[in-house]
């Protein structure tokens, strides 16, 4: 059984601009919008709408990562003012008045301006197409004509739209569908497919060589934003070490998390693990992450994994449809990694025992040569690279030789570029 709620999410005005505390968040946001522009004039409207829908996913999984719930209507401008998404709910009655409302745009063009269903709303006046003032208009409009204006849900989310547009603050929304008397089932999944495959059988089918998708594509990586978030977290963990600090993980992407932490975990001069403290947006602590502890790959053995053939591997399952025809397995059920548990930090505490557990499973008589394709759960990223440190630190004879890049999704025609090998 599954049931669902609406959460809009009051997005605060700077997340939105140019210079944003956000960066990702405003670079999606704004290509969405600019998609939503260019769809009607029908040039290359699959790839457009597909290119949205990565847009779209990124924006929510932001939001839904750094908002936060009021105790009381008093807290919004508080929460708003400390720079965080304020999220209200709606109750599952407001997506039938929805469909309805969907269903009358259809049998009125007219009304296909209003952006009913869209999730995206930027802050901006009546005058200005796609933004929150311009789409309350035409929801008001539409809601009198259905003679839906007296529906609660649908009184209850102009309320939250006129706050955000009087605080000039755009919005985000989300559909959460939780599931009830799940069987959880922590089994690695085919992306592909809901049947359970073993890692080890995958590992055994790619070095006995079965057929392989075309070569991968590669783009150096060119982003100003990227380097920016790499250096200031570079400067933030020196800090938490100096000060016996801790790093707040949400702070970056997951990208410069992988990045800065594969750039302290290995050195020429490997010693006994340091412990770096690390606490997410919620005030929650993970377990400390071992650094300066590994020794910088050689050429030799990079070049020997040259020469094996990867596992493709999605982080998550059902995250990312788009990745489905290019991995072999997800490493994360989405519906486990993604649980709505009491903290980020047991999420963290979560994937980290699940890769311990799988990496196990190994045999020790194969190299592993994983691509790891990821996505934007910082707390299952910390969780993964932890467990594998201390896999790759095991004085376990017997654990396989194994290697590991990240591969990130850039979205700009040529899809994804490698980080650096873990191995």
């Amino acid at each position: 059984m599954s049931k669902c709620t609406v959460q809009i999410c009051i997005v605060p005005k700077s997340w939105w601009e140019p210079n944003s505390p956000q960066p990702e968040f405003s670079q999606m946001s704004g290509e969405a919008i600019a998609i939503e522009h260019r769809l009607p004039k029908g040039v290359d409207v699959e790839r457009e709408r597909s290119r949205h829908a990565i847009c779209a996913r990124r924006v929510e999984q932001i939001v839904r990562l750094l908002s936060q719930t009021p105790r009381d209507a008093a807290q919004y401008g508080l929460i708003i003012q400390a720079g965080r998404p304020a999220a209200g709910r709606l109750d599952g009655s407001y997506l039938a008045v929805l469909d309805k409302m969907a269903n009358a745009v259809e049998d009125n063009p007219s009304w296909q301006s209003y952006r009913i269903g869209a999730s995206i709303f930027p802050p901006g006046d009546q005058n200005t197409p796609f933004s929150i003032a311009h789409h309350i208009l035409g929801f008001e409009h539409l809601a009198r004509s259905l003679k839906l204006d007296q529906h609660p849900q649908v009184v209850q989310r102009l309320n939250f739209l006129r706050w955000a547009n009087q605080n000039q603050c755009g919005v985000v929304e989300l559909i959460d569908i939780y599931q009830e008397d799940l069987q959880h089932d922590s089994t690695p999944v085919a992306s592909q497919s809901q049947t359970p495959i073993m890692l080890q059988e995958l590992v055994e089918k790619k070095s006995a060589g079965d057929s392989w998708f075309s070569s991968d594509f590669e783009q150096s990586l060119n982003h100003q934003q990227q380097r920016s978030q790499r250096e200031a977290m570079t400067s933030e963990v020196e800090r938490a070490l100096k000060s016996n600090g801790a790093i707040n993980i949400n702070n970056y992407s997951h990208m410069a998390i992988t990045d800065g932490l594969h750039d302290f975990v290995f050195t020429k001069a490997p010693k006994s693990p340091q412990l770096l403290k690390v606490v997410y947006e919620d005030g929650s602590q993970g377990r400390p992450f071992p650094i300066y502890c590994l020794p910088q790959p050689e050429l030799e053995f990079i070049q020997r994994f040259s020469t094996v053939r990867p596992l493709k591997v999605a982080m998550l399952s059902i995250r990312h449809m788009e990745m489905d025809r290019e991995v072999d397995m997800a490493w994360f059920r989405n519906t486990e990694a993604s649980l709505r548990r009491s903290c980020f930090a047991d999420t963290d505490y979560f994937c980290y025992q699940e890769t311990l557990r799988q990496l196990k499973m190994l045999a020790p008589q194969i190299p592993v040569f994983i691509h790891l394709y990821q996505t934007g759960l910082e707390p299952a990223v910390v969780g993964f690279y932890r467990a594998l440190v201390e896999f790759l630190l095991s004085k376990d004879p017997n654990k396989p030789q194994l290697a590991v890049v990240p591969r990130y999704f850039r979205g700009l025609g040529v899809e994804y570029r490698s980080g650096e090998m873990w191995a």
